[in-house]
């Protein structure tokens, strides 16, 4: 029995996948639970108009991405963080704290994913915060300096 898949489904398939399974697995199992529906000429069109719209909003969201790393390279953002007299922070600094100045200051929304850091900045100073997003990159430099008292 062909069957369009709804949600993804373990050793089945993904999301829209049209898969041929066996007609008990499917009137038992998959169409009671909302799993899956019968792959009829309609249903069959209408996912795939669903699979044109993601693949079209998969690739805006793709450019609009490209365009925030591009406006974002070789800029320098500025935090302001208490420290000690020599320049340690009482804090590291993490992936969620750089999202979350990016967010503020530039206004361009990112994943902590997205920022690769190999540990946590712990001293004031300039430091590169190097961006990857799937095989874009992108680079920018956070300046840290000491709160005065």
């Amino acid at each position: 029995m062909k069957v369009i898949l709804l949600s993804d489904v373990a050793k089945v398939g993904k999301k829209y996948d049209v898969k041929d399974i066996s007609s008990g697995f499917a009137r038992n199992l998959l169409i009671p639970k909302g799993l899956a529906k019968p792959a009829t000429s309609e249903a069959l069109r209408a996912v795939e108009n669903l699979r044109k719209q993601k693949d079209a909003e998969a690739k805006l969201r793709n450019e609009l991405l490209h365009q925030s790393l591009s406006s974002l390279y070789g800029k320098t953002i500025t935090m302001v963080k208490k420290a000690t007299g020599d320049g340690h922070l009482f804090g590291g600094i993490g992936a969620d704290d750089i999202v979350a100045l990016v967010k503020e200051k530039e206004r361009i929304e990112l994943l902590p994913d997205f920022i690769v850091l190999e540990k946590a900045i712990k001293t004031t100073g300039e430091h590169k915060i190097p961006v990857r997003v799937g095989d874009m990159k992108g680079e920018f430099t956070l300046r840290i300096s000491k709160e005065s008292d």
